[in-house]
């Protein structure tokens, strides 16, 4: 029996020798094009294997920069080189779109992330809830709230539950990104990470989720998408933003990583009226 790893690798050679060809005969004939995209990085996971894709089917080589919502938004007013730009919350989007970076009636709504407590596997400092945070001798870990919603969001979970003046001195690690917050817990590096709920999801075998109860949760996180106004290719850049909505109908691709992409899946968790307005006035 072929081993199923040996199956991936040869898939994945071939897919990369697709794109090359594709690539390459672009490049050959002068009819290569380009987009840059700009994303968190808490979707790169399954951006990363849309992207391939789409390069696979149209032949555009698509160059990203992963970096927290922040700096993406710095980097876009500093330079205006993007054709796309993500978001991992909503303000972010809103604030892009005030500033006239981003199209306003090309946003549409992504996913939703859902802040949540992320322990190590067997959870050894047995936290159980908020309150167990304020422990003394705790190792706690967050986002940087300056560019990352993630902490921005953990910060205002401590805050509106009371505890924000206890938790903060056990506080050790302001992360630069959320990807390098849950590698932080899947390390065993610190007893618990305040982040988004789909961090557990890329490590589920080196963390678990300790979810918050819905009066806890100030808020869902929505993740946006939308056209940057000074982008190179409009016409390209929208097909790219519609080839990422329509892979969100995928599975594969969204739900089985963890991310939650219906206002109706958030119902399951007792936090549909927790969306914020602006996510909910955004159509597909």
């Amino acid at each position: 029996m072929i081993n199923a790893r040996l199956i991936a690798v040869l898939t994945l050679l071939l897919l990369a020798s697709t794109i090359y060809v594709l690539i390459t005969n672009n490049l050959r004939t002068g009819e290569l094009e380009e987009l840059f995209i700009l994303a968190p990085p808490v979707l790169q996971k399954p951006l990363d294997l849309i992207i391939s894709e789409f390069t696979e089917r149209y032949g555009v080589l698509v160059k990203t920069s992963y970096e927290p919502t922040g700096s993406l938004i710095n980097k876009l007013r500093l330079s205006g080189r993007g054709d796309v730009l993500v978001t991992a919350d909503h303000e972010f989007m809103q604030q892009a779109v005030e500033e006239g970076l981003v199209i306003g009636d090309s946003v549409r709504v992504l996913t939703y992330l859902i802040p949540a407590i992320i322990v190590p596997r067997n959870n050894p400092a047995n936290i159980t809830n908020l309150k167990d945070l304020t422990k003394p001798n705790l190792k706690i870990a967050i986002a940087n709230p300056e560019v990352s919603p993630a902490g921005r969001y953990a910060i205002t979970v401590l805050i509106n539950t009371g505890i924000y003046e206890e938790v903060k001195n056990n506080i050790v690690v302001y992360a630069e990104s959320i990807s390098k917050l849950a590698s932080l817990v899947a390390l065993g590096a610190v007893d618990a990470a305040i982040g988004f709920h789909v961090m557990h999801y890329w490590y589920p075998n080196e963390t678990e989720i300790i979810w918050l109860q819905p009066q806890e949760v100030p808020e869902v996180a929505c993740q946006l998408i939308g056209i940057a106004k000074n982008t190179s290719n409009t016409e390209l850049s929208k097909k790219f933003v519609d080839f990422v909505i329509e892979s969100l109908k995928r599975d594969d691709v969204w739900k089985d990583i963890g991310y939650i992409t219906s206002i109706e899946e958030l119902r399951t968790y007792d936090l549909a009226d927790k969306v914020p307005e602006i996510c909910l006035g955004i159509v597909r």
